[in-house]
């Protein structure tokens, strides 16, 4: 299953600013973000679910080179993962039920998107 979001998704370093602003504001900025993606994950999935150990790609593709891999990807993961077990597409985000793969790319638009791709793990 392949999933698309376009637009930019928030860094950790963006992510733990919110927080230290003020801890409702970070939690309501999470939390919304979460259930948007769980939305837009949810629509394109069309029922898919997956019950078991998945392997998960991420492919975070960013406009510029402004931001580090390490704060780009800990930031879309973190808010990924939870949005896709939101939406009920993978039953936890634990490493018991998930593999993840994450990698950034520059985009040659120089637009913003992240592209998940989900898939039954072979035991």
């Amino acid at each position: 299953m392949k999933l698309i979001y376009e637009g930019k998704l928030p860094s950790l370093n963006e992510l733990v600013d919110k927080g230290r602003t003020n801890r409702y504001v970070g939690a309501r900025f999470k939390k919304r973000l979460t259930n948007k993606l769980a939305w837009i994950f949810k629509a394109q999935a069309k029922g898919k679910r997956y019950q078991e150990h998945v392997n998960i790609a991420i492919h975070c593709y960013e406009g510029s080179y402004r931001r580090d891999d390490d704060n780009v990807l800990s930031g879309a993961c973190k808010v990924i993962l939870d949005s896709l077990q939101v939406a009920g597409i993978i039953k936890n985000d634990s490493p018991r039920y998930v593999h993840l793969k994450p990698e950034r790319f520059q985009s040659e638009d120089k637009s913003y998107y992240t592209v998940v791709e989900i898939e039954e793990a072979d035991e």
